[in-house]
């Protein structure tokens, strides 16, 4: 059996639905993220059903958008700023 995948925001598999959600950073990680990251290292949001996406402004140099511009233009659901 084959688990099924979603574009949408939500990946499935037989035993789980994770919803992914991407947070615009303002800066690159610093200490600042730290929450962030260590959340993620220690499996907190798998835990909760999330596939949490730190983006960094480094991560699309072409991308010109400030993180609330992003949310705004749907490439991200949350923003530090």
């Amino acid at each position: 059996l084959a688990a099924s995948r979603l574009t949408v925001g939500a990946h499935l598999s037989l035993e789980t639905m994770t919803t992914r959600i991407v947070v615009a950073l303002d800066w690159t990680p610093n200490t600042n993220h730290a929450g962030f990251f260590i959340a993620a290292s220690d499996g907190l949001y798998a835990a909760a059903g999330l596939d949490v996406v730190l983006k960094s402004p480094d991560a699309d140099p072409a991308e010109k958008l400030t993180p609330a511009r992003q949310v705004a233009a749907g490439k991200a659901q949350f923003a530090v700023a």
